[in-house]
């Protein structure tokens, strides 16, 4: 899973406004998507929440999203205006400290998906194996 996240993060870092903590983000998002991956047992998921993000940074709010500008409406055109780790600077919001909370909370609902999915396999087991 650190391998995997790590290339998808590598993967973007010809973007524009590619910094550090872009790299920790994708880094942070790879990490949340390889753990949906387990929990849920299929990568149409994971397609999904990495398609979704990134036309909801464009198409509802507006944000550049991977480094570039989005062509097209905007539901709501947001002018994002303060320090590079708060807006995301020229990377978009992908780049920012609100990305990583977000990530973070992520990965931590994952991560209990995929512990309860083990605790449930674990109680089938047992319940299996006593008749």
């Amino acid at each position: 899973m650190l391998l995997s996240s790590l290339c998808f993060a590598c993967a973007h870092s010809l973007n524009n406004g590619f910094s550090p903590l872009v790299l920790c983000n994708l880094f942070l998002f790879g990490l949340f998507l390889a753990l949906y991956r387990i929990a849920d047992g299929s990568l149409w998921g994971v397609c999904a929440w990495h398609t979704v993000w990134n036309w909801a940074l464009a198409n509802i709010f507006g944000a550049d999203a991977g480094g570039s500008a989005q062509e097209g409406g905007r539901l709501f055109p947001i002018s994002l205006t303060g320090p590079d780790w708060l807006t995301g600077g020229a990377f978009g919001l992908e780049g920012s400290l609100a990305a990583t909370a977000v990530f973070l909370a992520g990965i931590i609902v994952a991560a209990l998906m995929l512990y309860r999915k083990h605790q449930d396999c674990a109680i089938t087991t047992r319940q299996v194996t006593r008749y």
